[in-house]
């Protein structure tokens, strides 16, 4: 299994971020403080590995949206 396409909108620091294609490797580079665990967070909150709370919401009524994108294979 491989990640295809990640969105995540208003979690945490990321108001807009989209992924196209990932082919072999998401590599997340970056000074810190700039939402690289965010991304991470964001993919696990989507396997049931973290718990959103009332924190990660990024503006303040706006929805929490992460969409992925997975490939299966033999």
């Amino acid at each position: 299994m491989r990640i295809q396409n990640l969105m995540i909108r208003n979690f945490k620091s990321i108001h807009k971020m989209e992924i196209n294609t990932i082919e072999n490797a998401l590599i997340l580079v970056g000074q810190n403080n700039t939402g690289k665990t965010s991304v991470l967070d964001a993919i696990r909150a989507v396997g049931g590995e973290y718990q959103i709370s009332r924190e990660d919401f990024g503006e303040a009524g706006a929805k929490i949206r992460i969409h992925v994108s997975l490939a299966f294979s033999e």
